[in-house]
């Protein structure tokens, strides 16, 4: 505000604008008047005033139009306000210029002594606001673009049984894609009743994909080799996984294996498999992660693998922009009543299997509480998993899709927000105070 004065105030005299030297005759318009009241040419000296709220409302409704009479002393009007315009721009780098050097007086003293959490506080609030932007903005640039054409083009998805490959075959085949949905047992309920809500239509089709077995992913790429239709192979989605819950101790070593072997390996398995095709025809690659790659609440071994997974893509989509394929990694919050890759736990079951080391340290009563609480969550999950189909779907058809898309309540992403910008200190304490009722006995 102190640069818009000082800017102003040699060209400012009683809320008018100077449009030539103070010298010459002056006639002074009051604010509370309209454009429709500017002097007319012959009416005003040859050098005369007028107001910027007068030449605002004219300008406002008369884009691209310059103020009435376009006279000489019209002219010098419009160039008084550009000279306005360059005072203003020449003050704001002046004070600019001044907060650069440390003690000196003025706007540049005043800042130099301004203290330290102030401009933290102020910096953060432009860092909130930039992130507050910045989806809207993006949103507007891809809006003029056109969307993606489906027919003819294929897109293979793993995990399609249940969940959001289930969800996510039926979209994809309703929308014109050739979808070929891997399933781990194509004779089960999940295969069936997916090809039935497909209709029987030739353009999608189930097939067996175990990600943990070279020989399965070598299948599913031969057969679509043999049935690529005409626009070629545009999307290969990870999406299978399996998850479960236990502290670090409870679970044997093989559990570790299995779940790097499917939730981290095979996608990059399948991905190894496809990405020829994929570099050919410029598609898309999109990975299913989740927030739980932030932070974790009793289910360390999915978090790791989800981690995990995020730092391979981020490797392979700085890789992959060379050759014009994108890839996205979907993070959905607590779903877990829409999907079947986590169902509710027995405190029974936990207890059986713990080893004969974990039962000395813990106890029945531990492991109840711990189990109720983790089923307390899963209760708590969304049942609408279309909202994170419609992401998938977004990153498949998008003509700039996001590198990350975040489907979650707001309570979700503040924990992610509070993991990503404070210390670490500071997530540990939030965590621990959710699992403060679950005491060791």
């Amino acid at each position: 505000m102190a640069a818009l004065i000082c800017a102003l105030r040699p060209v400012c005299r009683g809320g008018t604008v100077q449009t030539q030297p103070s010298r010459e005759a002056e006639l002074s318009i009051p604010l509370d008047r309209g454009i429709t009241q500017l002097p007319s040419a012959g009416a005003a000296p040859a050098g005369h005033s007028v107001t910027l709220a007068a030449c605002a409302v004219f300008w406002k409704r008369h884009p691209g139009q310059t103020p009435p009479g376009s006279t000489p002393s019209r002219a010098r009007l419009a160039a008084g306000l550009r000279r306005a315009g360059r005072a203003l721009a020449a003050r704001a780098l002046a004070m600019l210029a001044g907060c650069q050097s440390a003690g000196s007086g003025g706007a540049g003293g005043m800042w130099a002594a301004a203290p330290l959490p102030l401009l933290l506080l102020l910096l953060l609030g432009l860092l909130l606001l930039l992130l507050l932007l910045l989806p809207p903005l993006a949103r507007l640039c891809r809006r003029g673009a056109a969307r993606l054409e489906p027919a003819g083009r294929a897109v293979l998805i793993t995990g399609c049984d249940s969940g959001f490959g289930h969800l996510l075959a039926l979209r994809l085949h309703r929308l014109g894609f050739t979808v070929f949905a891997g399933c781990l047992c194509p004779g089960g309920d999940g295969a069936r009743r997916l090809q039935r809500e497909a209709g029987g239509a030739g353009r999608l089709r189930v097939l067996r994909l175990d990600v943990t077995r070279a020989r399965d992913v070598r299948a599913a790429k031969e057969l679509v080799l043999s049935q690529l239709p005409e626009r070629g192979f545009w999307g290969l989605v990870n999406n299978a996984g399996i998850s479960t819950f236990g502290e670090t101790g409870w679970l044997p070593m093989e559990t570790y294996e299995k779940f790097a072997d499917v939730n981290l390996l095979g996608s990059i398995r399948t991905t190894l498999a496809f990405l020829p095709l994929l570099r050919k025809y410029k598609g898309r690659i999109v990975f299913m992660s989740s927030i739980i790659a932030y932070f974790t609440l009793g289910n360390g071994i999915y978090s790791m693998t989800k981690a995990a997974i995020e730092k391979f893509c981020d490797a392979l989509r700085l890789e992959m922009k060379k050759f014009g394929v994108q890839v996205c990694i979907i993070q959905p919050g607590n779903y877990a009543r829409s999907t079947k890759i986590q169902p509710p736990l027995s405190a029974e079951e936990i207890w059986s299997e713990l080893s004969e080391e974990e039962k000395a340290v813990y106890n029945k009563e531990y492991v109840q509480e711990r189990a109720d609480f983790f089923n307390s969550i899963l209760s708590e999950g969304s049942t609408n998993g279309n909202e994170v189909v419609d992401a998938m779907v977004d990153a498949l058809t998008s003509p700039a899709p996001k590198a990350r898309y975040m489907v979650a309540k707001l309570k979700e992403k503040a924990l992610v927000f509070v993991c990503a910008l404070f210390p670490t200190v500071v997530m540990d304490a939030v965590l621990s105070y959710a699992l403060s009722k679950v005491k060791l006995a």
